[in-house]
């Protein structure tokens, strides 16, 4: 699966998600993210909108994770779920030879994170969604 097909499953896409939770895991080569999903919008009905969902994204197969510094301006200080956006990751962001060492079929995705004005990058072999 890709984070492209998940969006497009979900009724506002990842419009408005929220990244609550990141987790690791170096040994399987995984990484979790535990997000509260946009479910609904006005002009739903009053008492409806703006509900969340929580979900996780599982990538799997990870080679390669950075989390870039966040802009000293931004407010990463302040505790609280941290509001993305997800993106093909652009061909400069690792060096060539970083991209050279990646398995052919590797994902690439770059979270711009705009709590924090950067970004979390991510290599994997797959990606899958689940509501929690």
């Amino acid at each position: 699966m890709t984070l492209e097909t998940i969006e497009d499953s979900l009724v506002n896409g990842f419009h408005d998600a929220v990244i609550m939770e990141m987790s690791r895991d170096y040994e399987k080569g995984t990484a979790s993210l535990r997000v509260d999903i946009l479910i609904d919008l006005p002009p739903d009905a009053p008492d409806e909108a703006n509900r969340w969902r929580c979900a996780e994204l599982k990538f799997t197969g990870v080679t390669l994770w950075t989390v870039e510094t966040p802009d000293p301006d931004s407010a990463f200080p302040h505790p609280g779920g941290i509001w993305f956006v997800p993106n093909s990751m652009k061909p400069d962001v690792w060096s060539d030879a970083i991209l050279a060492r990646l398995p052919k079929d590797c994902l690439r995705y770059s979270l711009f994170v705009l709590d924090w004005h950067s970004n979390i990058h991510i290599a994997a072999t797959d990606v899958e969604f689940r509501w929690l």
